[in-house]
């Protein structure tokens, strides 16, 4: 493992979707005065990732004007109307070979702060070949941390399924990290954060 651990965890946020039943476009909600894309890019910075790669979809000339000139990579999904599926196999595809595991947060997690990040790479810093959940209490899921080892199958997602196949079959290490609040995200109008 590399003396700094950050050198080699990569992360990716998936904002390519095309909010359906919101009505309009999630990445782009004002949360407390930034576009909601900006928020998430910025709290995955604060965690110096070797790379983070943003995936964009619907809406990407506005999403990539948010992020302005913060030090992203921007990689489209074509068939974002497809689902996360694709975004995920999009965002693996674009890391780069120091990478040793992708964090992945989505987009409209946007209760999800800097520390909770950190914690979750913690626990992957200490087992880097495991695969690091966030615990809502009664399920888990993103943002999690996908080992290298998972990719091969990862870049060929397709549809609206995520990475929760890949790693109900995974046979390596597993670890979680409570996270109730991760559970928040915004798919109607009912989920916006009042005020």
């Amino acid at each position: 493992m590399a003396t700094n651990p950050a050198a080699s965890l990569g992360a990716i946020l998936l904002a390519a979707g095309g909010s359906s039943r919101l009505g309009q476009p999630k990445q782009l909600l004002d949360i407390e005065g930034q576009p909601l894309v900006l928020r998430q890019t910025k709290t995955l910075l604060s965690l110096q990732p070797a790379r983070l790669v943003v995936v964009t979809g619907n809406e990407e000339e506005a999403v990539r004007q948010a992020l302005g000139e913060l030090p992203v990579h921007f990689v489209h999904n074509p068939d974002w109307q497809q689902g996360m599926g694709r975004s995920l196999a999009c965002g693996i595809s674009a890391m780069p070979e120091r990478v040793r595991a992708a964090m992945i947060l989505l987009c409209d997690q946007w209760k999800v702060q800097s520390a909770d990040l950190e914690r979750l790479a913690q626990a992957w810093w200490a087992e880097p070949q495991a695969a690091v959940m966030a615990d809502y209490g009664e399920a888990s899921g993103p943002p999690a941390i996908l080992p290298r080892a998972m990719w091969e199958k990862l870049s060929r997602l397709k549809g609206d399924s995520g990475a929760r196949k890949i790693l109900k079959h995974w046979k390596g290490a597993e670890s979680r990290v409570p996270m109730p609040q991760a559970a928040t995200d915004i798919d109607s109008v009912r989920d916006l954060p009042a005020g």
